[in-house]
């Protein structure tokens, strides 16, 4: 088991941990890539409140409007993230399908796929963990 240890130590590197501790942070950012690579952005305004009813639960959604080559659309803020009217917000829009947007945001890139940031996390701790368990040597 030793023989393992000592492997393990030699090929954890402070630049192999903050590698891929780079790559989980960016991870969230990535899922977005088609708006990114692939989209384009657009001025949209909110216009108006809408509060959304479920079953446990309420919130209340900004509506915000935008046009692309002259046909109007419309995007729903996420939950209680809310714009006064006439506010300007960015957009990206995948460029095939104008009705898919989000906004242009990078904490919105993080909190738009909640599964994917918890995921993220418990793998950094873990990596957090094994690095100060085996990669620190003094």
């Amino acid at each position: 088991m030793a023989n393992l240890e000592d492997i393990i130590c030699q090929k954890l590197t402070l630049k192999t941990f903050l590698l891929v501790g780079f790559f989980l942070i960016a991870l969230p950012v990535l899922f977005n890539f088609d708006y990114l690579l692939f989209g384009e952005k657009v001025n949209g305004m909110a216009t108006d409140l809408y509060l959304i009813k479920e079953k446990k639960s309420s919130y209340t959604v900004s509506r915000i409007d935008y046009q692309v080559e002259g046909k109007p659309y419309v995007f729903l803020s996420p939950k209680n993230e809310l714009y006064e009217k006439g506010d300007i917000v960015e957009l990206y829009y995948i460029k095939n399908n104008p009705k898919k947007a989000i906004l242009a945001s990078p904490l919105y890139f993080y909190r738009r796929h909640s599964m994917v940031n918890v995921i993220c996390t418990i793998f950094m701790i873990f990596w957090m963990a094994v690095f100060f368990t085996y990669g620190i040597r003094y």
